[in-house]
């Protein structure tokens, strides 16, 4: 049983059919190979709850004190899961904006 995920099914029957839309020019090669445009590793969805969680919080946070520094270090926190697929990476500039968090938190 193959449980490979395919995140454009339409575009995939459309390749095999020989349809004339090519959906690397559309989306960048990411339609034919689906493990580089998302990475489902269970440690890279906890990493993107934890750190967007958290990322929420701040930007709840900086947002009700009036203050920048929390509010973008929220917005980064919640955007950068999206960006890195290397757990390594992932967690260490999870990591490093949590620091940053804690030392410009009350600015």
């Amino acid at each position: 049983m193959d449980f490979s995920f395919n995140p454009y099914p339409l575009l995939a029957r459309c390749i095999a059919a020989g349809s004339p839309l090519d959906p690397d020019q559309i989306f960048g090669g990411a339609a034919t190979d689906a493990g580089s445009f998302f990475n489902f590793n269970p440690y890279n969805i906890l990493a993107g709850l934890v750190f967007g969680t958290i990322g929420w919080g701040a930007f709840s946070y900086g947002k009700r004190l009036d203050l920048w520094q929390p509010r973008a270090i929220g917005v980064g926190l919640m955007v950068y899961p999206y960006l890195f697929s290397n757990a390594w990476l992932l967690w260490g500039v999870g990591v490093g904006l949590l620091g940053v968090l804690w030392f410009y938190h009350d600015e």
